[in-house]
């Protein structure tokens, strides 16, 4: 096995030791941010930090692409990583208005939702994207719900 797929692999298992060892045998920049979005998709918040601090580089894609994991406990330890290391909460996917917050509306995970509007994603009341969240939930929704609380406490002026 060649030190990139070690790298890959150690990725997919969220192994810090193997990312550790297989990083020592040397990684270019490419598979290193491959690596960083396998890390993303299985969930494995502790290896994206792990990757960020070792030199892979943040992609506007990484906050979109977490509200695409199952298991949202894992999509919120992986957004915090990613958080950590500046990736902008409200940076648009490809240049189109949808942010980690949109994604997370899409794919029906509230606790990710919370979690994004807690280190703060926008949702201001009166604009286009709050409207927009608002039509992609369904009226009785536990995700409405959150971001109506959300829309409120931006009005009234609280984090």
């Amino acid at each position: 096995m060649t030190p990139n797929d070690t790298l890959l692999e150690a990725a997919r298992s969220g192994d810090i030791g193997a990312l550790r060892a297989a990083l020592a045998q040397g990684a270019n920049r490419v598979v290193l941010n491959a690596a960083k979005s396998i890390a993303i998709e299985h969930g494995h918040g502790l290896a994206v930090e792990y990757l960020l601090e070792h030199g892979a580089e943040l992609q506007q894609n990484d906050l979109f692409l977490i509200s695409l994991l199952g298991d949202e406990e894992a999509a919120c330890e992986v957004a915090r990583a990613v958080l950590r290391a500046g990736g902008d909460i409200n940076r648009s996917f490809d240049g189109h208005p949808r942010t980690a917050l949109h994604a997370a509306v899409v794919a029906d995970k509230p606790v990710l939702a919370k979690f994004l509007l807690e280190n703060g994603a926008d949702i201001r009341p009166g604009t286009e994207h709050a409207a927009e969240l608002m039509r992609l939930t369904s009226p009785k929704s536990e995700l409405r719900a959150i971001l109506l609380d959300a829309m409120e406490s931006e009005a009234a002026g609280s984090p």
